[in-house]
């Protein structure tokens, strides 16, 4: 791990643990997600969710015996209860049997992992089917398509296509083009084929497809349309804090049952923010467990760059680059680059190798220390620092923003 210097320093979250920043920098410069109201029993705050239902029937009412159930869960790189949600919805289901659930994970165009990484339940081990999606395999998927609009159409795995009832399971966060996580991403892209992957992420050019952007936000409106040919799709969504405490549950309506967390996401992490020379981002796990997944914290920080400034982005990557190539020249190229000025630096303090993160956008840095220091000095006694402890939740709002239609 990095040095961590000992004096005048400002923490900065890297995976699970966190590096010091060797700088001092004033409050109202420090851009950290909010303390919000986090619940002592989790399982309590999941069944009071399912309970209360949000435009649509309970659960016990839309899944029966006879029905094929399929919970789509997130891959490993999204931060979740996930065991107790995917309890919490079964025991909500009391007249499906085990052998009808299908666990699907959307991997999206993530890497696959194995049974034992993705935080089911361990007594399912073994006895509940989990589908791995692969968007690029054909034969895992079908096409759906509206009876009235041919050009409504996508593929999507088949056990989701399939299922009776359908039940997507995801953590409401900001996101750099959909505006948050959760809600009906967990079928487009998470359970998509590649094509229409690659035909929702075009949408990522319309001006309002944005960090933070919900109206108007054309990729996501895109994702629910397609989401809505499914039989009968609800969604059980939740919004944590940035240590990974569950702070509220939402059950219902794909798209009503996310709206309603929005706020509450919002209020963690949107912030008045003002640009400076020097950004200094982390990013906690899972956003930070390799460089594909890290990209995603630049949108926040990037807001906040002065043009010719230098971005320093922290998190340890320990699974790797991923895929280096789409990152660099699909996430960045056309997408992050809308959120940095014309003239940046991207510096990367992870334990890739300098020879990995080379490979990528950024230029390595061995040390938080060295990353700072190096700033420090290019830009002279006069330059400003802004630091973003744990970017993944944060929706920066610049001078002349006004949020109050997103």
């Amino acid at each position: 791990m990095p040095t961590v210097p000992t004096t005048k320093t400002t923490a900065i979250r890297y995976g699970r643990g966190r590096l010091f920043a060797p700088v001092a920098v004033p409050p109202d410069r420090i851009y950290a997600p909010r303390s919000i109201a986090t619940v002592n029993d989790t399982r309590a705050e999941l069944d009071r969710a399912l309970a209360e239902p949000v435009d649509a029937p309970p659960l016990r009412d839309l899944a029966g015996k006879d029905d094929t159930v399929a919970l789509i869960l997130d891959d490993p790189t999204r931060g979740m209860p996930k065991a107790d949600m995917l309890r919490a919805v079964f025991d909500a289901m009391p007249d499906v049997p085990l052998e009808k659930l299908r666990v699907v994970v959307a991997y999206g165009k993530h890497e696959h992992k194995a049974d034992w990484q993705l935080g089911l339940p361990p007594e399912w081990l073994g006895r509940v089917a989990v589908v791995h999606h692969d968007s690029r395999d054909p034969d895992q998927h079908k096409p759906l398509t509206h009876p009235d609009d041919p050009s409504l159409s996508f593929l999507v795995n088949r056990a989701v296509a399939e299922a009776d009832v359908v039940v997507g399971l995801d953590a409401v966060r900001p996101h750099y083009f959909a505006g948050f996580t959760g809600g009906a991403k967990s079928v487009l892209p998470g359970c998509g084929g590649i094509e229409s992957i690659k035909a929702n992420h075009a949408l990522r050019d319309h001006p309002r497809a944005r960090l933070g952007i919900t109206n108007g936000n054309a990729a996501r409106e895109n994702q629910e349309a397609l989401a809505g040919l499914l039989r009968k799709f609800v969604i059980l969504n939740v919004v944590t804090d940035d240590a990974g405490r569950l702070a509220k549950a939402a059950y219902g309506h794909y798209i009503n049952a996310h709206r309603a967390l929005v706020p509450l996401a919002r209020e963690l992490g949107q912030v008045a923010a003002s640009k400076a020379d020097i950004v200094i981002a982390g990013a906690s796990s899972p956003t930070a467990i390799n460089f594909y997944q890290i990209t995603k914290a630049v949108a926040p920080a990037g807001k906040l760059l002065k043009d010719g400034g230098t971005l320093i982005l922290c998190g340890p990557c320990d699974d790797g680059l991923s895929d280096v190539e789409t990152a660099n020249k699909v996430i960045y190229e056309h997408t992050l680059k809308r959120y940095l000025p014309k003239t940046h630096r991207c510096v990367l303090v992870s334990a890739l190798s300098p020879e990995e993160t080379e490979r990528s956008f950024f230029d390595p840095a061995p040390s938080m220390h060295s990353a700072v220091r190096d700033a420090l000095q290019f830009y002279g006694p006069d330059a400003t620092v802004a630091v973003l402890p744990n970017a993944s939740y944060m929706i920066p709002i610049l001078e002349g923003e006004d949020p109050s239609d997103w």
